[in-house]
């Protein structure tokens, strides 16, 4: 087995299992094909390694997952990604030291989730591609964890970092890094350069020398990230543009924040007990809108360079402020408030804003067409849901330039042509539709409308109720749906027409129909479906279950008319017609259960290609 694996994996077709004996294989690994890569006796016994080369490379929609992958080559990585394909890696252990242990590119976005990545010189280098690292932890690189080179695309989201020699992460010119609620502890977080761009949501950072966020080009956007006990600046900034909201430093054994260069505004932020100043500009642009400053060793804020301090607090520091000195200039209340005692519309409110200002609309209820197309930030001024938009018949709203909509509710039909997102709002009625450029991200929202995708969509931790469900109908489509709840759905809650979807950890209540697809392909991971019509249904397409569930179908719990399809220890409970039913197409279930079905648990149809491995029923 060992020296044929390279043999087998040529000679693989889509949708086969490799199971490889436990030891060590040597030598250079091509994954062509969609398969699945898995040791045959569990994680950590089997080893891949190469001194010549990549060791694994990976050019399909595969899934690899409990392996060991080393890369001792130099130049080369541990895995490499390319081409135009979505595999999916979990669970494994992936070193290269002094080199790269994960290399992307050539329009790859492959998904990582459970793995440990270094040591390595370099964690994962993304070039002119994407990804996501998901649930990871980053150990022992020399240089920087993850790298954003030109073109580059990266989310990473509920993974640690630890011991980084460098940086966490690294965004070079036009490289994005995006990351959503990490721990980072024993060195610094980012640092860009030139037009790189880094977005950080949630997330903490501890421990560690050197400055945590670190801005010398580029943009980097924060919101909610709380800074503690590091070895100096909570945040740096010498150039490029920097953007602050709901920020907390504490403890650092520098300035909180230190402005030396370029730009930047913080609002809603804190900075305690920091071992000098709390807020300290020498130079650059800053503007402060409701922070606070207090029990630093030094001022609360330290303006040697003139800067902009609205509704700001400074209290029980060290030193006084000079917070009355001429050089700093205290502009009027913002005029980007709707209201009474504000712009009359949203309209004239947007037209007057900036790119990153933030527009704050008085409670109530408005009737308003309103076309965004800056990357502005709309909320409410009082409590979340407080402000109501609709439109009657037309769209309320039209979205693009990377507009953020926060805690409002929203009656009427959505259209996406561009980039967008929406955080905990509540959309009651109507459909959101987005186009094949479009990116649109939904978090936390309380969905009563219809989703049609045809560009990039994220969901997470987002609640569909009595609509028709998300569908997917564009060849680019790229969906990715995660912890979320669909009850009562009218028709299919996912339907895929065309394009690729990802989901994971979602609940499907009483759908008319839980999953349906008819090309395209798919991944589908802790899903449970309950009391559906059909639980499942494939008519074509690439597509993949792992850990999902159907109780209690009225007809169907899996149905197969067609396709590439496998099932890894999925169940199927009290079906009204069959657990399982495979009338077409090629399919491999693996470790599957079938019980309580009214008709046979597992049914094979003449015309089908189906085998089944270690089921029960």
């Amino acid at each position: 087995m060992r020296r044929d694996l390279p043999a087998l994996l040529r000679s693989a077709r889509p949708g086969d299992v490799i199971e490889l004996p436990p030891g060590h294989y040597e030598g250079e690994f091509v994954v062509g094909q969609p398969v699945e890569l898995r040791p045959l006796s569990g994680p950590g016994t089997v080893t891949l390694s190469s001194s010549t080369g990549n060791t694994l490379m990976l050019l399909a929609d595969a899934t690899v997952r409990d392996l060991t992958v080393v890369g001792k080559a130099w130049g080369a990585a541990a895995i490499e990604v390319a081409g135009r394909v979505m595999p999916k890696i979990s669970n494994c252990d992936i070193s290269a030291p002094d080199h790269i242990g994960v290399r992307v590119r050539a329009g790859a976005r492959p998904e990582f989730s459970g793995c440990r990545i270094g040591q390595a010189l370099h964690g994962v280098r993304v070039e002119s591609a994407g990804g996501e690292f998901r649930r990871c932890e980053f150990a022992d690189s020399g240089l920087a964890s993850v790298v954003a080179a030109p073109g580059a695309d990266v989310l990473v989201a509920d993974c640690r970092f630890v011991r980084s020699g460098g940086h966490a992460v690294f965004a070079e010119q036009r490289g994005t890094i995006t990351l959503r609620d990490n721990d980072f502890e024993g060195g610094s977080v980012a640092a860009i350069k030139s037009s790189g761009r880094v977005e950080v949501a949630g997330g903490v950072v501890h421990g560690g020398g050197g400055s945590a966020l670190e801005i010398e080009g580029g943009v980097l956007r924060a919101d909610s990230v709380r800074v503690e006990n590091v070895g100096a600046e909570g945040v740096l900034v010498s150039g490029g543009e920097g953007v602050f909201t709901s920020c907390r430093f504490t403890g650092t054994h520098g300035p909180a924040v230190w402005m030396m260069g370029g730009k930047a505004r913080f609002d809603l932020c804190e900075a305690i007990d920091s071992d000098r100043d709390g807020f300290l500009v020498v130079g650059g642009e800053a503007a402060f809108f409701r922070c606070a400053a207090h029990n630093n060793a030094g001022q609360g804020f330290s303006l040697l360079q003139k800067a902009s301090v609205l509704q700001c607090d400074s209290f029980g520091n060290g030193r006084p402020d000079e917070i009355s000195d001429p050089l700093v200039v205290t502009p009027p209340a913002p005029p980007f408030r709707i209201g009474p005692a504000g712009f009359h519309s949203i309209y004239d409110a947007i037209e007057a804003a900036r790119p990153d200002d933030v527009i704050e609309i008085d409670p109530g209820e408005y009737v308003e067409a309103v076309s965004l197309d800056k990357p502005v930030e709309i909320r409410p001024a009082g409590e979340p849901g407080s402000v109501r938009l609709s439109a009657g018949e037309t769209h309320v709203l039209t979205l693009s330039g990377g507009v953020v909509l926060r805690d409002l509710v929203l009656s009427g039909s959505i259209w996406v042509p561009g980039e967008a997102e929406l955080r905990s709002c509540k959309i009651e009625t109507g459909r959101v539709q987005s186009n094949s450029d479009s990116s649109l991200s939904l978090r936390d929202c309380d969905l009563r409308a219809t989703v049609t995708a045809n560009g990039l969509l994220t969901m997470s931790g987002c609640t569909m109720t009595g609509s028709k469900g998300v569908s997917i109908m564009d060849p680019g489509a790229v969906v990715d749906i995660r912890d979320c709840v669909f009850e009562d759905v009218a028709d299919a809650a996912v339907h895929l027409s065309d394009g690729r979807v990802t989901m994971s950890d979602v609940r499907m209540i009483r759908p008319a129909y839980g999953i349906r697809t008819h090309s395209g392909r798919a991944e589908f991971s802790r899903v449970t479906i309950s009391d559906p019509g059909t639980g499942v249904t494939v008519y074509d397409g690439l597509v993949g279950f792992t850990g999902c569930t159907v109780t209690n179908a009225r007809a169907q719990g899996v149905l197969v008319c067609g396709g590439v399809t496998t099932f890894d220890r999925c169940r199927s409970i009290g079906s009204g017609v069959t657990g399982f039913e495979i009338s077409g197409g090629l399919s491999t279930l693996t470790w599957c259960v079938a019980e309580d079905s009214r008709g046979a648990d597992f049914y094979v149809s003449k015309t089908a290609d189906a085998t089944l491995v270690d089921c029960e029923g």
